[in-house]
C-alpha cells in the first residue's frame, strides 16, 4: 500500500478508523472501523452518495456503530501505536488502489475505499450492505451523477 497516493479525505478516514479502534480497545483494525469513519466524515462524499441512493445514513451509521461495539476488546496495556489491520481490510485497501487505477484516477479517494469494501466486504459489512440495499451498482450510479463521465 502506498499512502502517498491517498487523498487527504482518505487519509483522514483511515486515521479516524484507527482512532475508533484505539477508543474501543479493539485488537485490530477492521472494515467496520473504516465504514464508520467514512460515515462520520463531515460533508463527506460517501454519506452524500448514500443519501442519493435513498439510504438513511444516520440509521446505517447507528447500525455500523452497534456492530463496532460487538468487536472484541483488549484490556490492560496495549501498544496501539502498532496497528494490526485485519486481512479483509488490507485486501480492501489494495482493491481501492486498483479501483483508482481502473477509474483512471491519480489518487485513492473515499469513493474508491467504499467501492473496494462493496467489492470485498467482510461478513459484517456484507450483512449491513444487504440490510440497507447498498450495492456496488447503485453506488456507482450515484457516483456517476456527481462525477459525470470522469
Amino acid at each position: 500500500m502506498n499512502f502517498d497516493i491517498y487523498t487527504t479525505k482518505s487519509k483522514e478516514a483511515i486515521q479516524s478508523a484507527q482512532q475508533l479502534m484505539t477508543q474501543n480497545h479493539n485488537p485490530q483494525l477492521e472494515q467496520i472501523h473504516l465504514l464508520v469513519a467514512l460515515l462520520q466524515q463531515e460533508n463527506g462524499l460517501v454519506p452524500q452518495l448514500l443519501k442519493k441512493m435513498d439510504v438513511t445514513v444516520e440509521s446505517l451509521q447507528a447500525a455500523a456503530e452497534a456492530e463496532l461495539q460487538k468487536l472484541p476488546s483488549i484490556s490492560g496495556s496495549v501498544d496501539f501505536d502498532r496497528v494490526n489491520a485485519d486481512s479483509s481490510l488490507v485486501s480492501a485497501l489494495n482493491a481501492a488502489e486498483n479501483q483508482a487505477k481502473t477509474m483512471k484516477d491519480e489518487y485513492v479517494s473515499v469513493e474508491h475505499l467504499f467501492l473496494a469494501m462493496l467489492k470485498q466486504p467482510d461478513k459484517t459489512l456484507k450483512e449491513l450492505f444487504k440490510q440497507y440495499g447498498i450495492t456496488r451498482e447503485s453506488f456507482l450510479q450515484a457516483l456517476s451523477t456527481v462525477r459525470g463521465n470522469q
